[in-house]
């Protein structure tokens, strides 16, 4: 099971080489039509629309409207999402010390489910870095669009 998670982590988190960072244009496109469909979507029919924005017919529709083709769109908004989940994951107070003492201050916790908690959360401290040093080049062009982006997700979420 931990050899499955581990693969699956690494094949998450290879980086994608060679590309160019966003641009500003490409975002404020992105929020743009990621907003139209979020109007368009009545608050009770948005359930799972988080996961699925960049393949629903309508967001396809409206990508086109903004200049995307469907392969660049998915890209984009991936890309995107990517930078915005890094530049939040970077503003959390507690750290992975903070998780580290409340498991520690946990009795109901054995010592090796405590030590497997404690790779798992390295694992997933490391995966983060490595994610945020991906989405580091592409964060210059979100940084503009966060609040946006925050107010699409909270609106995204059911």
């Amino acid at each position: 099971m931990r050899l499955a998670v581990v693969s699956l982590l690494f094949m998450l988190s290879t980086p994608l080489i060679g590309r160019e960072p966003l641009t500003a244009d490409q975002v404020g496109r992105f929020v743009a039509a990621a907003e139209e469909v979020l109007a368009a979507v009545p608050p009770d029919g948005r359930e799972g629309l988080a996961h699925n924005l960049l393949s629903r017919e309508e967001a396809l529709a409206a990508a086109a409207r903004h200049g995307f083709g469907e392969t660049e769109w998915r890209q984009v908004g991936l890309r995107v999402m990517a930078a915005h989940k890094a530049a939040r994951l970077g503003d959390l107070p507690e750290g992975k010390g903070g998780l580290e003492r409340k498991l520690a201050s946990m009795p109901s916790l054995s010592s090796s489910e405590r030590d497997d908690l404690l790779t798992v959360l390295s694992m997933a401290e490391r995966d983060r870095k490595l994610r945020a040093e991906e989405a580091a080049p592409d964060q210059v062009a979100v940084a503009p669009y966060l609040d946006r982006l925050d107010g699409l997700a909270d609106q995204a979420r059911p």
